[in-house]
Formats: C-alpha cells, structure tokens, sequence
C-alpha cells in the first residue's frame, strides 16, 4: 500500500476521535452548541477510494 493510501486510511479511521476533538471544542466556546458528522464514513463505512 503506497504511503500516500496509508495517510488518508488512517485519517478516515480516526474520523470520531477529531470529532469528538472538535465537540470540546465547540462546548468550550459555546456549552450549547452542537456538532454533526455526516456523510460516508459516519453513515455507512468507507474505503480510501469509494465511499459506501
């Protein structure tokens, strides 16, 4: 697998660890706000090239 694929899969596999980076975050700034992950990688799953 090139290095290239490698650093995108693992960004992908880390996706609820930066959101919940960002959620305290957020709650810092604003103990009301809310943060929504969306898409492929939340919803259903993922490749490095296709989402499903």
């Amino acid at each position: 697998m090139s290095s290239w694929v490698k650093r995108k899969f693992e960004h992908l596999r880390r996706w609820r660890e930066y959101a919940e980076i960002i959620a305290k975050a957020s709650k810092d700034i604003d103990p009301n706000s809310k943060v929504y992950v969306f898409g492929g990688v939340a919803e259903i799953g993922f490749t490095v090239f296709k989402r499903y």
